[in-house]
């Protein structure tokens, strides 16, 4: 079991700030799992995350995506690449360097070509084990902005509970063009919808379809969250 020191200011970082509360959860998993190491890179099944965040597999590779497009990690093969230590400083003992000698001497020669290479960003990493990613990198640059729309609205998508008219969905949405903050919002005004009595009611009957809520823009509707009944003692 390894020791870091997690930073506090963590929290008052703008690059945080920018991530939607699913992501910064994984994020946390990945900076605190029991698989990390001292080194700034480690392996770690998406089972494992499935049973550290209870987020399913879909989720997961939304989540890892953003990350990835953020430059907060490189990821290939179940192999993750912390970006920087601003946030984390594993704590090391006196053998500390004679071991991660040997970590290291022992991971795959393309895993050690990511870690030292300065020069590969995790755009690079994203190009080869992003199933979102266009596979004619050549045309990489270009559709950059496409792809993260394509994130952000899978993000969308999972979290909506009427899964009704994809593509008009997916129209809306890109007419939104949402930026992190207010696909946030946009996320968490989901969460909250769910809980009230409107989305509830009938099994989900009055649930606006996804594009209907999209475009009348009803995430900025205050939400009533339902009331649980009083429960009254004799």
């Amino acid at each position: 079991m390894e020791t870091a020191l997690i930073r506090t200011t963590i929290w008052e970082d703008e690059k945080i700030d920018e991530l939607n509360s699913d992501t910064r959860l994984l994020y946390l998993a990945l900076l605190t799992n029991p698989k990390r190491n001292t080194t700034k890179v480690f392996r770690c099944p998406d089972k494992l995350l499935v049973a550290y965040t209870g987020y399913d597999i879909k989720l997961i590779n939304l989540c890892r995506s953003q990350l990835i497009e953020k430059n907060f990690i490189k990821f290939i093969d179940n192999y993750y690449i912390l970006n920087g230590d601003e946030f984390v400083e594993a704590k090391k003992g006196r053998f500390t360097k004679s071991v991660e000698k040997t970590y290291l001497s022992k991971l795959p020669k393309k895993i050690l070509n990511l870690l030292e290479n300065k020069d590969i960003s995790s755009r690079g990493a994203l190009e080869y084990n992003n199933k979102y990613n266009n596979k004619d990198k050549d045309k990489d640059i270009n559709n950059n902005k496409d792809k993260k729309q394509a994130v952000n609205f899978d993000l969308f998508w999972s979290k909506y509970p009427k899964k009704i008219n994809k593509a008009t969905a997916l129209k809306s949405f890109n007419s939104l063009k949402p930026n992190s903050q207010l696909l946030t919002k946009i996320l968490e005004s989901i969460d909250n919808f769910i809980e009230t009595e409107e989305w509830k009611k009938d099994s989900g009957r009055f649930i606006p379809y996804p594009s209907t809520w999209l475009n009348n823009k009803r995430w900025e509707d205050e939400i009533i969250k339902l009331k649980k009944p009083k429960v009254f003692t004799a």
